[in-house]
């Protein structure tokens, strides 16, 4: 039986080191619309929810294709203390209660615009394996760094949290890519981000590409 996928895109009004970065213009193109694209493209989705508290965001979003689903959320799960996963919970209850159940929920994140079809298509055949809860894109850390959030890769490229410094020789850091998890394990643990996880890596220093600053933003923009 096919495993129905449920695409969730995040994308708050408010953004403060990078003003409106979710609509901001990206090659005459808001950069929401980059992920709603390859989202659409990829084939691999159920539907595909933009959740929001700005309307304008929504708009745009459903201007873009009339094959997206919009969900404005309240100012309470959108302030900067509100976590990703409870506007994902928010989503997948009203996608639920209105449509149909689902197997999986992939997380697509706007600040990504260079995320490839292909990413998409190989973190979703790692959910062939029924023990796998969840798949999640990452990348390399170049130089040594004791920062948090890292993870060391074990046996069948499971990621694992690094818990304290140590001299392991490679470093893996959650890019923001692609996040795939089983709903019934995110409904139960609550968490997007795992101490242990599938990890599909990506080595492409432009797919990488995360936009959270100005700096982000120029270096996006040096591609064209």
């Amino acid at each position: 039986m096919k495993k129905k996928i449920l695409a969730i895109i995040l994308a708050r009004g408010g953004s403060k080191r990078l003003k409106n970065k979710n609509i901001k213009t990206l090659q005459n193109k808001p950069l929401i619309n980059w992920t709603i694209d390859v989202a659409i493209k990829s084939k691999k989705f159920c539907d595909i929810i933009v959740s929001s508290d700005s309307e304008k965001i929504l708009k745009i979003a459903k201007s873009f294709s009339s094959k997206i689903l919009t969900l404005k959320r309240s100012k309470k799960i959108s302030n900067d203390n509100a976590t990703s996963e409870v506007a994902i919970l928010h989503a997948l209850k009203w996608y639920e209660r209105k449509f149909s159940k689902i197997n999986y929920i992939a997380l697509l994140q706007p600040t990504s615009p260079f995320r490839s079809i292909n990413t998409i298509k190989k973190g979703i055949m790692e959910i062939k394996d029924a023990k796998i809860n969840a798949i999640i894109s990452v990348k390399k850390v170049r130089f040594q760094s004791d920062e948090k959030g890292l993870f060391y890769l074990s046996k069948n490229r499971i990621c694992r949290k690094i818990k304290f410094s140590n001299n392991l020789k490679s470093k893996y850091k959650i890019n923001g890519l692609f996040y795939l998890i089983k709903k019934s394990f995110f409904i139960k643990n609550k968490d997007f981000t795992p101490s242990k996880f599938k990890c599909i890596i990506t080595n492409s220093k432009k797919e990488n590409i995360d936009i959270d600053t100005i700096e982000d933003w120029i270096y996006a923009k040096s591609y064209f």
